[in-house]
């Protein structure tokens, strides 16, 4: 934000801070909704290979706090894993998202900011 405003014209600003808050908005929510989306399947698809007879509607509503309550103790362990799993692909999605900012960012124009006095 502040290199947008400090590099920018006064006649430009507007609608240069406007269109970086877009983005900003608009690829979180592509982004959580990716990484949501790619934990429960990743979830559910692990689940259905370990545990076949664990409902698949009761996983996804169960919270990662009430696991232990929900479940059997004999497929606990199972249900774990499938969280560890689906959490390592919400990661690497954020993870991989992260490098492709970092990598546009070595793009962007090296200038000095004006400093009024």
């Amino acid at each position: 934000m502040i290199a947008t405003q400090g590099t920018s014209k006064e006649l430009d600003l507007a609608s240069k801070t406007a269109i970086l808050l877009f983005f900003q908005t608009v690829g979180g929510a592509f982004l959580i909704a990716a990484a949501q989306t790619s934990f429960l399947h990743t979830m559910l698809k692990e689940m259905r290979e370990m545990a076949p007879q664990v409902s698949q509607s009761q996983l996804v509503q169960t919270g990662a706090t009430e696991i232990r309550q929900v479940f059997d103790e004999n497929v606990i362990p199972f249900v774990i894993r499938t969280y560890m799993e689906g959490l390592k692909v919400a990661f690497a999605l954020v993870i991989a998202a992260t490098g492709v900012a970092f990598t546009v960012s070595l793009g962007t124009r090296w200038s000095r900011l004006k400093m009024n006095n």
